[in-house]
């Protein structure tokens, strides 16, 4: 692929065989931003053959499946521009998505900034994990800063991204990673950005109730809170929940009380009323894993 200019922006699609990144590809492609300004960089394998079908984007295939925090960190070393996006092979962006983003780096003092997620109609426990995952960063919520940020729709100054290490590769799934990388930001001084205009639509796979659940299970299992190397800080669990068998008994109360707090603290997600035993169950799950992995 050859282009007349370097782009200021490198958009990274990490990918592990999504029978939906044609989607994702297209709608990244197909962003208002001129052409000239941005490329995009595909890592990871694709069984379907799909990412090949667009000679546009630069294909980094890998010997052998990679974990999200790898395939991004991979796709930024490629880059020279001023600013790395990222959105996962299960999201398709808004046509302005990457506009907005780019718009708000003009801001130099702006290091991370990080998008809105809206939820599609979709089966009900798609929605519901959705929603339990993403309800802090609904596309209609209010911009502003964050405690953190998800990495299926960010941007970071490829200089800030370079300096912080990236994402941290001994996380082993979607999970965790993120939020581990974006509080690091935040601890070394940078302010987490948050601009709900700058949109992508994430297609859930898990549509079965057991699905939900370990996906929650896998979230408290790797969430920054039972993260030894945090377990000092502000975005530790309570003290008296670094026990085991104390996180464990008091799980679904937690759970409740966190879906109580999801629909408590944003009036939008109220459209979603019907969801609630749903995302109960999912914040249970979270518990449960969480204290999985406390010794």
């Amino acid at each position: 692929m050859t282009r007349s200019a370097e782009p200021t922006c490198t958009v990274v699609v990490p990918n592990l065989h999504s029978a939906i990144v044609g989607q994702t590809i297209a709608s990244v492609l197909g962003q208002t931003l001129p052409k000239e300004r941005f490329h995009v960089v595909v890592v990871g394998q694709d069984r379907y053959g799909i990412v090949r079908s667009f000679p546009q984007v630069d294909f980094v295939e890998t010997s052998t499946p990679v974990s999200p925090s790898v395939a991004r960190n991979l796709g930024a070393s490629r880059s020279s521009a001023e600013v790395v996006a990222f959105i996962d092979s299960d999201c398709i962006a808004a046509a302005d998505w990457l506009e907005i983003l780019e718009s708000r780096f003009r801001d130099q003092g702006v290091q991370v900034v990080g998008g809105g997620v809206s939820i599609p109609r979709a089966s009900y426990f798609s929605m519901a994990d959705n929603l339990a995952l993403f309800h802090e960063f609904l596309a209609s919520s209010p911009g502003g800063q964050r405690t953190h940020l998800p990495g299926l729709n960010l941007a970071v100054r490829l200089s800030t991204f370079r300096e912080s290490g990236g994402f941290d590769e001994t996380y082993p799934n979607a999970s965790g990673e993120d939020t581990e990388f974006t509080v690091r930001l935040r601890e070394h001084g940078h302010e987490l950005v948050f601009e709900p205009r700058a949109v992508v639509v994430h297609h859930s796979r898990r549509h079965r109730l057991s699905e939900l659940i370990a996906r929650g299970l896998l979230q408290g299992r790797f969430s920054i809170k039972v993260d030894a190397r945090y377990l000092r800080s502000r975005e530790s669990l309570p003290r008296f929940l670094h026990h085991k068998g104390v996180l464990l008994l008091l799980s679904p109360l937690l759970g409740l009380a966190a879906t109580c707090r999801i629909y408590a603290k944003n009036r939008s997600t109220w459209r979603y009323w019907r969801l609630f035993p749903a995302v109960a169950v999912s914040r249970v799950a979270w518990g449960l894993g969480a204290a999985s992995a406390l010794h």
